[in-house]
Parts: C-alpha cells; sequence; structure tokens
C-alpha cells in the first residue's frame, strides 16, 4: 500500500479524482476501485471506491496497491481560512459521493 500525505485535490469528476503528490498527479479511477472493493468483498457489484476513517483522517482507495490518503493540518493558516484537515477530508468525501460513489466508513 502506497500512502500519500494529501498535498492538493487537482480534480474531481464522474471518473475519478486526481490528486497532486510530491509535484507529479496521481489519478484514482472510481470504476475500477468499485470493482476492486466489489471483488475483495465477493460481491457482484459495488460503488464504494474506498474506506475512510475520520479519527485518521485517512481514506484508502481500492487501486492495486492500495493506496491510503492522509490528510494533516499544514498550518494556522490553513485553518484559519478553512483549509483544515477535517473539512478537506469532508469535502474530498462529498466530493466522491457527488459521482454516486461511496466510501465505507470505518471509524
Amino acid at each position: 500500500m502506497n500512502d500519500i500525505i494529501f498535498s492538493e485535490v487537482v480534480n474531481v469528476n464522474s471518473l475519478g479524482l486526481t490528486l497532486k503528490h510530491n509535484g507529479s498527479n496521481i489519478l484514482i479511477r472510481f470504476d475500477e476501485c468499485a470493482k476492486n472493493f466489489a471483488n475483495e468483498n465477493s460481491l457482484k457489484l459495488s460503488k464504494c471506491v474506498a474506506t475512510r476513517d475520520i479519527t485518521k483522517l485517512t481514506f484508502t482507495f481500492y487501486t492495486n496497491p492500495k493506496i491510503k490518503v492522509v490528510f494533516k493540518n499544514s498550518s494556522l493558516k490553513d485553518f484559519l481560512f478553512g483549509r483544515s484537515a477535517v473539512r478537506q477530508f469532508s469535502n474530498l468525501r462529498n466530493a466522491i459521493s457527488q459521482y454516486g460513489y461511496t466510501t465505507f466508513d470505518l471509524s
């Protein structure tokens, strides 16, 4: 599993999520994640693309290999301007849901 300390969401659309990490973009395809989740859990179909844990501020996407996105507070400035790790975590969960996919809550 690859751990990614969250830096920036470049784009979220019906195809997936693009994250910026260490100067490069990483594409996480929702259809691939949902298929992998279904296979791993012996389901015919699924719309679940990741597990999430708000107590650890993480999403683990069902890519191959899995990618864990970890949200950390960067600075007081980010917090004051509404870019806290908790807010970014919630925004990502809402964006995934907006496109008809789900995440499984582990918290």
